[in-house]
């Protein structure tokens, strides 16, 4: 029991499905990303699904290069007011595709802001076309409408695909069970298809480590702001690792190509730009529910490590680049203790740089003795300590300044953190 509380303490197992979209041929057009919660679930149990809508956003950095293929379209569900709330600005407009239910009430305000999100390069998906008349504007606006075929009487499936058909748009039949129902499809006009007779959704199980309360709060007023100060939105994101790791996973998912090694968190924001970056905090922020009264000694350290290796390097006259990469080298050399996961695992999904990761596997390199230094001052290992600042060449007053400097910034850090949550 304790050893299971100690699993809930930092992560959040985490799921999603992902059911491929064909074309005619059999190449994989797309991708639906869908809600689940467990393992072994074949549907989607949740409260709401508007949180539903926020897990599935939140979680497409699981998906790694094997389970989506890089420029595939994602298909995610939305309802109204995710929508309004600019949750499809997260994902990159490029590969998303808007889904939504035809029976969607359909408000001025709705069609104004799907009208933007097309402008902006997003595509709209028309699921469970039934061809009412009140749902004439989405349709107008459809660039996928998306036909349930299970159960349906054929004459009047013709008769919604003559009112759907369009040279600009793709018609999908889903729930496609059996070969029958595919050959019936495909003479019916259909060019895309998913069901079960290509691929039952496969659940993507993963871990993410939950957020602090302090970097909410403080991250919460960033996504206020129109135009950051990039530089302190990199800052307040450094001290979180959950949100640290879980921005570079993004960035190293399938939805970009960017094939480029981070060397900071400060570059990984400009990569993205401000607006993505804003959407996809404010989407981890609201649906990432972090545990009650969890212990914070493990991401303490990761943020005290980071502020302690960045600290020495700048009064040892290192570059700017060289501080940000000891300052990830702290914050992610706890990760396999915080996600119960093997860190070779863990550093798949990371686009940092071939020695960076060598050294968090434990190898030997330039790197290595800040770790056996962070982890000698730690231990109270005072002769390693001595012997690891004489290897790097450090001045010790300067070390020892540092790592006090560090502490007190780190619990300044929770500390605030306490305040707001108790505030």
């Amino acid at each position: 029991m304790e050893e299971q509380q100690e699993h809930r303490e930092f992560y959040v197992d985490t799921f999603v499905a992902r059911q491929p979209v064909f074309d005619a041929v059999g190449n994989v057009w797309g991708y639906e990303i869908l809600y689940r919660d467990g393992v072994e679930a074949v549907s989607a149990e949740f409260p709401d699904p508007g949180s539903a809508t926020l897990a599935v956003t939140a979680g497409i950095c699981l998906c790694r290069e094997h389970d989506l293929k890089v420029g595939k379209k994602i298909l995610i569900n939305f309802e109204e007011r995710t929508i309004l709330d600019g949750v499809p600005l997260a994902l990159p407009a490029a590969n998303t595709v808007i889904q939504i239910p035809e029976s969607a009430k359909v408000g001025g305000k709705l069609l104004e802001t799907l009208k933007s999100l097309k402008v902006e390069g997003y595509a709209l998906a028309l699921d469970n076309f039934e061809a009412r008349p009140e749902a004439e504007a989405l349709l107008k606006l459809a660039d996928v409408v998306i036909f349930d075929l299970l159960g349906q009487d054929q004459a009047g499936l013709l008769e919604r695909v003559k009112v759907a058909r369009s040279p600009s748009r793709l018609l999908v039949a889903k729930r496609v069970e059996d070969s029958a129902a595919f050959d019936k499809a495909r003479a019916m006009g259909f060019t895309h298809f998913q069901g079960f007779f290509f691929q039952r959704p496969k659940v993507i199980p993963g871990r993410k480590l939950s957020s602090t309360e302090a970097a909410r709060f403080r991250l919460l007023e960033f996504t206020q702001q129109d135009e950051p100060d990039f530089r302190s939105l990199a800052e307040a994101i450094k001290t979180d690792v959950s949100i640290s790791y879980r921005l570079l996973t993004y960035l190293n998912s399938p939805l970009f190509t960017f094939h480029i090694n981070i060397q900071s968190i400060e570059q990984a924001i400009i990569l993205l730009g401000w607006r993505q970056v804003r959407n996809w905090l404010r989407v981890i922020i609201f649906s990432d529910l972090s545990p009650e009264g969890k212990s914070t000694e493990l991401p303490f350290l990761c943020v005290q490590r980071g502020r302690f290796f960045e600290s020495v390097a700048k009064q040892a006259g290192a570059k700017s680049n060289e501080r940000e990469t000891l300052f990830m080298l702290g914050l992610f050399s706890l990760l396999e203790p915080l996600l119960k996961m093997p860190m070779a695992e863990i550093l798949t999904n990371l686009p940092l740089e071939a020695e960076l990761k060598e050294a968090l596997l434990g190898g030997l390199n330039r790197y290595s003795p800040w770790l056996a230094l962070a982890q000698a001052f730690e231990a109270g290992n005072w002769d390693a300590v001595d012997s690891t600042i004489a290897a790097l060449n450090l001045d010790k007053v300067v070390v020892a300044r540092s790592y006090s400097e560090s502490l007190d910034w780190a619990n300044r850090f929770f500390d605030q953190g306490t305040a707001a949550k108790a505030g």
